[in-house]
């Protein structure tokens, strides 16, 4: 699943949204699928989104949905996170996914809002002399790409948003599905973890993994190969929740010629089978907190990814600046806009801003008038606003509820997701209606 909308109630989909409610999503045809009066016609409808292999809180369940919190989405008044409707089986509380997508934290929940108490474990993979250690994470920093069956162009599976975590494998571990030892997922494929507790649930995480360590043979033809490494020329290996296997579904990359067998996924026990080795272009991620060895391969650099603290949090020794927020906002350049869009295929203003600051480690709230009134950051007046600061505005001159958030890019100008008939520009910040409802700023970077 590669992006679940969050619905404010079961009931508010309409028949146009039924691409949005399938598992997997199918995002293209569902934007594609709304003109302009649809699209107006989400408000009230859409309260977010979340990414695949984001972490929910599970609140309730009634008739095939359920109600969630999205931890990694802080919101004033709602102390577990974000809240609204998902269908079901769009989400997953396979327990091996669980046990890859990282362990329980403060609150009992672990996600890139929340640091881990231990480092993430690694495992190592080289040849001969030459080992690296491996990251626990990548984070896509492309604002779409596709994950592949297979490390080949051809081999498209599905395409997932900018900002997705996803944890990175070493080796492969063939395993059937529903085997000895595995237990089925309550739940389809989904956008992240949720596992419930007397109808009050947790999610399990979706950051670095916790504790696990893969091997296995590749399939060549249906004979054991050489052990498959993690990064293959330009090609990187992650794992993927798809408990659809055991509905009798077809994993990524069954059959032969190099490709995952079925029922592949990284070595977790005994515990689940609804984890998938999916390949991903090297160019289009960000490997988060790589460490390297003595010895290590050649081209091998170190990276840090985030590890956010809280809303209105920057992680520890972030370095993040104006600058780099807007060098990733501008990538968004011509992305639609959508009530509610929370990813690379569209969003909305707030959704563009907190994707972007999320990406670079910054933790604010998700809606616009808490991103200003709630989120912490520095105020900043006008006359000395720098690229990467948020610009709010407002009613009644500015001065009554904000409505709007975007970027300021230097110059008088600022980048934003507009309205539904548009998509997201750069444009003059006095431009009307905006210029007479300019209700402030806030500075979330370092500078």
């Amino acid at each position: 699943m590669a992006v679940a909308t969050v619905w404010r109630d079961p009931d508010r989909p309409r028949p146009v949204d039924l691409p949005a409610l399938a598992n997997p999503t199918a995002l293209r045809e569902w934007l594609a699928a709304l003109d302009v009066a649809a699209k107006k016609d989400l408000v009230g409808r859409i309260e977010t989104q979340v990414l695949l292999g984001q972490p929910v809180t599970v609140l309730e369940e009634r008739d095939g949905w359920v109600r969630v919190a999205v931890p990694e989405q802080p919101e004033p008044g709602a102390p577990r996170g974000y809240p609204g409707w998902i269908p079901s089986w769009q989400l997953t509380s396979d327990p091996a996914w669980a046990a890859l997508a990282g362990p329980a934290g403060a609150g009992g929940a672990w996600g890139p809002w929340t640091a881990p108490s231990t480092p993430p474990d690694q495992s190592t993979v080289g040849s001969g002399s030459k080992a690296a250690v491996v990251p626990a994470t990548v984070t896509v920093a492309a604002v779409t790409t596709w994950l592949h069956h297979r490390p080949h162009p051809q081999a498209r599976w599905m395409e997932i948003s900018f900002g997705t975590r996803l944890p990175l494998v070493g080796e492969l571990a063939p395993s059937g599905c529903g085997g000895a030892g595995s237990s089925p997922s309550a739940r389809s494929s989904g956008t992240g973890p949720s596992t419930t507790d007397g109808g009050a649930g947790t999610s399990s995480g979706a950051g670095a993994a916790s504790s696990y360590t893969t091997r296995g043979r590749e399939a060549r033809g249906g004979a054991g190969g050489p052990m498959a490494t993690t990064e293959r020329e330009g090609w990187i290996a992650v794992a993927v929740p798809v408990p659809e296997w055991c509905a009798g579904l077809s994993p990524p990359g069954e059959g032969a010629g190099g490709r995952v067998p079925r029922g592949a996924r990284t070595d977790l026990g005994a515990t689940g089978a609804g984890v998938a080795v999916a390949w991903v272009r090297r160019a289009d991620v960000r490997i988060d907190g790589r460490q390297t060895t003595p010895g290590v391969a050649e081209g091998a650099r170190e990276e840090h990814g985030p590890a956010p603290t809280g809303a209105g949090g920057v992680r520890p020794g972030s370095t993040a600046t104006g600058s780099m927020l807007l060098e990733t906002a501008r990538r968004f350049l011509g992305v639609p806009y959508l009530w509610g869009g929370t990813s690379g295929f569209a969003v909305d203003c707030s959704g563009f801003v907190y994707l972007v600051h999320r990406f670079h480690g910054i933790a604010i709230p998700r809606d616009a008038a808490p991103q200003r009134d709630h989120g912490g950051g520095q105020p900043v007046p006008r006359d000395r606003l720098r690229p990467g600061d948020l610009v709010f505005f407002a009613h009644d001159g500015g001065k009554g509820q904000v409505h709007h958030v975007g970027m300021y890019a230097g110059d008088g100008r600022m980048i934003h997701a507009p309205n539904s008939e548009r998509v997201v520009e750069e444009i003059p910040l006095d431009t009307p209606p905006y210029g007479e409802r300019y209700a402030g700023a806030r500075r979330y970077h370092a500078g």
